[in-house]
């Protein structure tokens, strides 16, 4: 509904009014000098423009909701494109005997009833296949992993500590900062190696400020 989001987060939005529309038009039809294929705002677009027009990042606990409201609104419309534009991404091809069978199941009628998505769909299981499928062939390439780091998060590093007091904030309350932060040293110690050495690496989220890559 496009009064959502300003219902559920009244101090961030006092003034109400609605919220996302599919109708929003893009006001500047050109990019680069060439027009543009698409016309209308997107989702994520608005929410971004929203994060950076307004008080929100400094909002707390009530910007890291309003994150995970926009996040799953986002996903959700992803789902609903999918699932509505079966035939793009050829689910004829995929959602047939083989795909089935692949899934040990024998009913005739779960044949073409599924919605199936794409690689392209962070956490799907062919998204999680094609990686699987990416990792065993680099080992098959090159060989197998000969070490083995991790880089932990500090939210006491000083580029953090440094900016989150300047605004009488905590590191929980700015994550964002704390991602930029930790994915600029984890950078950093990617080059550290040489250019000749095969780098690969997955960062794990965890609760508030902990998070690690390997």
């Amino acid at each position: 509904h496009t009064s959502f989001i300003p219902l559920q987060h009244p101090l961030l939005f006092p003034y109400g009014g609605d919220g996302f529309k599919e109708d929003i038009s893009i006001r500047d039809s050109t990019f680069g000098g060439q027009s543009r294929t698409r016309v209308r705002v997107t989702l994520r677009e608005w929410v971004e423009r929203h994060i950076e027009s307004r008080n929100i990042l400094n909002a707390r606990r009530l910007f890291q909701q309003f994150v995970v409201d926009a996040y799953t609104m986002v996903e959700s419309q992803i789902l609903s494109f999918i699932r509505n534009n079966q035939k793009t991404i050829r689910s004829d091809v995929l959602n047939g005997l083989q795909e089935v069978v692949g899934k040990d199941e024998i009913d005739p009628s779960f044949i073409e009833k599924c919605v199936i998505l794409p690689p392209s769909f962070t956490g799907g299981m062919r998204y999680m296949f094609n990686n699987c499928q990416d990792a065993m062939t680099i080992c098959k390439r090159f060989g197998y992993p000969n070490l083995f780091i991790t880089i932990t998060c500090d939210a006491n590093w000083s580029e953090i500590r440094d900016f989150v007091i300047e605004r009488g904030l905590t590191a929980s309350d700015r994550l964002d900062i704390v991602c930029r932060v930790f994915k600029m040293k984890l950078d950093e110690l990617m080059n550290d190696f040489n250019s000749y050495i095969l780098k690969f690496f997955w960062i794990i989220f965890g609760t508030s400020t902990f998070f690690h890559a390997r």
